[in-house]
């Protein structure tokens, strides 16, 4: 946190606290990914949240990668869970 002169933090820090605030994820965390156009909503795991993206008048919105994948997704909060599983697994 870097502050002014006048010991208030910048407007850079704000901003960036404001938008950890709205997400539910954060950058390095392991998720759960599913379409939204399945009926059972299946859930693919192995999804790591590389960039946050702000909400605007949405939800807020993440930028994932898997390693099996050669492209970046950008999915909407209600579309991530937290991959469980990715506890215990190695690097």
């Amino acid at each position: 946190m870097v502050m002014n002169e006048q010991g208030k933090q910048s407007h850079e820090d704000l901003r960036e606290e404001c938008v950890m605030r709205m997400h539910r994820y954060a950058v390095g965390q392991h998720v759960s990914y599913t379409d939204n156009s399945s009926p059972n909503d299946f859930w693919m795991g192995g999804y790591e949240i590389i960039f946050l993206l702000p909400a605007g008048n949405r939800e807020p919105q993440y930028q994932i990668r898997s390693v099996d994948q050669s492209y970046d997704r950008v999915v909407g909060e209600s579309q991530l869970q937290e991959d469980l599983g990715a506890r215990g697994r190695c690097g």
